[in-house]
């Protein structure tokens, strides 16, 4: 593996400089002001979640693709390692043992309000638990991204809230299940197992052999706590497994839900898991793109290329390309040029973004007049969903049923604050019957990226004649790298090429 070339990488940590230096960054700009032959500079940021030796390494790569154009290339890697991270806990809550009974459940509790019959609506259920193993998930693996379920139709269209009979019944169904209450309890012991044994024979249960669980620890301090309560630890339990069964039948009435199987998961892991899954990792790799801008261009990279941005010619352009996470760096770019008083517009091309709808709406509403041209390549909504998350685990073994969509479907459902919050690269916050929250930002993208004759967005898979207009990654990873993993070229890094040597979008 190459190290850094500072010639045309900039590191980063944090959003402070790293690996290379302020003198370095200045002068790759120093050369691209005095080569007459090159006339644009690319800047490309990659996605959040790439550690520096793959950032490097795919720096290399395309920069060597955009060679030919005559443009200057800046690759900024903004490292976090993180990745690593959020994959092994990935496995560990899909190897969970608590994890798997709690979907179940609400799998199966969700799916027999489905199927009330016309004349026995709103009395009890056939609820039947045991319905969704992870055998019976597998379907969602094969690229379909829900549950197939052969046993009966799911009336999703009939959908109505649990009535206070369906919510008693379900209560004391969690309440007495042995199997769920006493993996939890199992959990909980293994939690509490360091501390004195005073506050151990509180809050544990010790005729449960205790077993170490992959949940939020202060998910596990709140339920212990609850056993020297009144309330206890399987009345607890049932009350959170009930709310949730609550929130999911409540997301698919208000359409906010991203299908039967990823809606359960995403709600679980908010519930039970939202510190292991990486909530707290994605809000720090947002910040690493704000606080590149906020201090001094000695120290920050963001302010240190708004610098350099600004001392070049009206002659000399720059495309901004980000890729995943890359898109929110640039959100923040463009909202810190306009304090800066830069003044050339950019170009600006995002691939498969997860920059929110709301910091993106805003960089426009401040900066839109530095946004001389845009362009976004991203999946369609169908191959977002048939997209699966951890395909493999650590043994190689499936893992497909864990999360059975795309990587911008877990961000929207579960790693921002907000349920199925608007994502910039998810064309179902593009269909107002899709998804119609009455939102001003996401009304203010619509109008944008859509506007009839711009040719803002390529939902890919999209060809043609013209190559600037062709995409043909099908999982999100791809969209930043020249050759996908099935080994088929990317398009999309074609159009690129196209872009810098015409000139033109």
């Amino acid at each position: 593996m190459r190290g850094l070339e500072p010639t045309y990488m900039m590191d980063l940590v944090e959003g402070k400089f790293a690996g290379t230096s302020r003198q370095q960054l200045a002068d790759i700009f120093s050369d691209f002001r005095n080569d007459a032959a090159k006339n644009a500079l690319l800047i490309h940021f990659h996605g959040g979640l790439v550690n520096q030796a793959s950032g490097i390494q795919n720096a290399i790569d395309l920069n060597q693709q955009y060679a030919s154009t005559q443009t200057g290339c800046l690759f900024p890697i903004w490292e976090t390692g993180l990745w690593e991270v959020l994959e092994r806990n990935w496995l560990d809550i899909a190897g969970d043992t608590v994890f798997q009974i709690i979907l179940d459940r609400v799998l199966s509790a969700v799916w027999a309000k489905t199927r009330e019959a016309g004349g026995n609506r709103g009395m009890t259920l056939d609820y039947l638990p045991g319905t969704f193993l992870v055998s019976d998930l597998l379907d969602s693996a094969q690229g379909i991204g829900d549950i197939a379920l052969p046993l009966a139709d799911i009336d999703f269209q009939g959908l109505e809230p649990l009535t206070p009979l369906q919510e008693q019944q379900l209560q004391v169904a969690f309440t007495q299940d042995t199997r769920l209450t006493g993996a939890i309890q199992a959990a909980i012991n293994a939690h509490v197992a360091s501390t004195d044994d005073t506050t151990r024979a509180v809050f544990s249960d010790m005729r449960v052999q205790p077993k170490k669980s992959a949940m939020d620890p202060m998910v596990l301090d709140n339920l212990a706590a609850s056993a020297a309560s009144m309330r206890g630890i399987p009345l607890e339990i049932a009350l959170r497994v009930l709310g949730i069964v609550k929130l999911v039948i409540f997301r698919f009435l208000e359409k906010k839900d991203h299908g039967l199987h990823a809606t359960a998961v995403e709600e679980i892991l908010r519930a039970f898991y939202l510190a292991t899954v990486g909530a707290g990792v994605w809000t720090q790799i947002k910040s690493y793109a704000h606080e590149a801008f906020q201090g001094d261009a000695q120290q920050y990279g963001g302010s240190a290329l708004l610098e350099e941005i600004g001392q070049l010619p009206s002659d000399k352009k720059v495309l901004l390309v980000g890729h995943s996470a890359g898109s929110i760096f640039i959100s923040e770019l463009l909202s810190a040029a306009v304090k800066r008083n830069i003044k050339s517009a950019f170009g600006v091309i995002f691939l498969a973004p997860a920059a929110r709808f709301d910091l993106f709406a805003d960089a426009l509403n401040s900066a839109g007049d530095l946004v001389g041209d845009f362009r976004m390549y991203t999946m369609t909504d169908q191959n977002e969903c048939s997209d699966i998350l951890v395909r493999l685990n650590n043994k190689g073994g499936g893992l497909g049923w864990f999360y059975p969509r795309s990587l911008l479907y877990l961000i929207s459902g579960v790693l921002e604050p907000d349920v199925d919050s608007p994502i910039v690269g998810m064309q179902r916050f593009y269909n107002p019957h899709v998804w119609n929250g009455n939102n001003v930002d996401v009304n203010t993208l619509r109008s944008y990226v859509t506007a009839p004759g711009t040719d803002r967005v390529c939902w890919s898979v999209c060809s043609g004649p013209n190559k600037k207009l062709c995409a043909n990654a099908r999982s999100h990873g791809d969209f930043g790298h020249a050759i996908m993993l099935n080994g088929i070229r990317n398009s999309t890094v074609d159009a690129i090429r196209e872009i810098l040597s015409s000139g033109a979008f």
